[in-house]
């Protein structure tokens, strides 16, 4: 359809266990079952050791996962992320649906999880779910605007062998005071149960237009064993005014939440050589992993401005 976005987001892993890569793109404008507008849409398109001409794929909306029905302006698809959450040796699909409502909250947003593209058992993650450690209580609400999902990042933040998922809220208003402070939740895989609503992270930022989360991206970049975890805060005012900062959260097996609370990096372009802040800059706003090189160096993390 004329808006539908596909292509917007992007991600390739073997879904279909036949040893081939597939390609997962959303479309997150699409229009549903032709009424619902940007309810959004994934298409996985099968790898093949044959002539890829007839290339086959797989098209499905929330209502098809069967954790909600699709509405307008959900965006399904706006984000997407491959892990293996559930340590099945199969890579389960995130799918960020940032302009859900929950509840009463418009666009407070939501993140769907694929277990199984053949059969799309799958989970329905919000933050009204997502409880603190040793808790009845939600580590944070669903609220109107926060768009939980606009981002996601995967890795194996504590080294318990399934993947962890780390999800951007780059417009939650921290305290209900900061506006657009931005925060990062990161749900940890826990063997067959998948994702765990209570063994969980927070990161939150402290003050207002920073909009923590807006870029993610995974990797070990201490050479540690445990992936670690930066963020963005493009709007993050540090030598000048919205030049934008990046912070780093390196993953620890001792943790009891994954991350060490004392081990993070924060860097603006104060830390590149030859490089002065400006104004606007939004350094952070896109981030992304380098392959791993041939010899120890641990600096496979890209910021653009």
């Amino acid at each position: 359809d004329v808006g539908g976005h596909f292509g917007w987001a992007l991600v390739s892993a073997d879904f279909d266990r036949d040893g081939c890569d597939d390609l997962a793109g959303g479309a997150p404008g699409e229009l549903v079952n032709g009424t619902t507008v940007s309810g959004g849409n994934v298409a996985v398109m099968y790898g093949t050791a044959k002539d890829a001409s007839g290339i086959s794929y797989r098209l499905f909306s929330q209502s098809d996962t069967k954790t909600g029905t699709s509405a307008d302006g959900d965006r399904f698809g706006y984000s997407l992320a491959a892990g293996d959450f559930n340590h099945d040796h199969y890579p389960d699909l995130a799918i960020g649906v940032p302009g859900r409502e929950v509840g009463s909250a418009a666009d407070a947003g939501a993140v769907v999880v694929v277990y199984d593209i053949d059969s799309l058992d799958a989970q329905l993650w919000y933050q009204d779910i997502i409880l603190a450690p040793d808790s009845s209580t939600p580590q944070d609400d669903s609220e109107a605007g926060d768009q939980f999902g606009t981002t996601l990042a995967v890795g194996d933040f504590d080294d318990a062998e399934a993947d962890d998922l780390a999800i951007g809220i780059p417009f939650e208003d921290h305290s209900g005071l900061e506006q657009d402070s931005g925060m990062v939740q990161v749900l940890f895989g826990f063997g067959e149960i998948g994702l765990d609503d209570q063994k969980n992270a927070k990161f939150a930022a402290q003050y207002g237009h920073q909009e923590l989360g807006y870029a993610l991206a995974a990797g070990d970049f201490d050479g540690d064993g445990c992936d670690d975890l930066a963020m963005g805060l493009p709007l993050a005012s540090g030598g000048a005014t919205s030049d934008g900062e990046v912070l780093v959260f390196y993953g620890d097996t001792t943790a009891p939440e994954g991350f060490g609370t004392t081990r993070y990096d924060l860097h603006n372009q104060n830390n590149l050589p030859s490089v002065a802040p400006e104004d606007g800059d939004h350094f952070g706003a896109a981030l992304a992993i380098l392959p791993s090189p041939l010899y120890p160096l641990y600096l496979p993390l890209v910021t653009r401005n």
